[in-house]
């Protein structure tokens, strides 16, 4: 399913660009790489984000809120998919608050 979304994604540093569905699609697929997930489940779980999306009431979200649906879904997927992305997504300033991130393996909402 490929719709196109208006909607404007709020960035941390403030800046606002409109979604663009082929770099989420990037991002799944880079945490993904080499792992068992296939094309069709990284599709999937895009196409699930972007129903979350469409169901808003806004024409805006923060980038921030788009991470952890995907983080929530990465986690169901495959877990190693989704401690990469987190360590992007997360940004970690150092190695000890990534070993924090794994060892708590918070539920993330949204």
């Amino acid at each position: 399913m490929v719709v196109n979304i208006d909607l404007k994604v709020i960035k941390k540093s403030g800046k606002v660009e409109l979604y663009n569905r082929e770099k989420l699609l990037k991002g799944v697929a880079k945490a993904c790489y080499k792992r068992k997930v296939t094309n069709e489940e990284i599709e999937n779980l895009v196409d699930e984000v972007e129903c979350k999306l469409l169901n808003r009431q806004t024409v805006e979200i923060k980038s921030s809120d788009i991470g952890k649906m995907v983080l929530n879904r990465l986690k169901r997927l495959d877990e190693l998919a989704f401690m990469r992305f987190a360590s992007v997504y997360m940004d970690f300033n150092e190695a000890k608050d990534f070993k924090e991130f794994v060892l708590s393996s918070t539920e993330i909402t949204n």
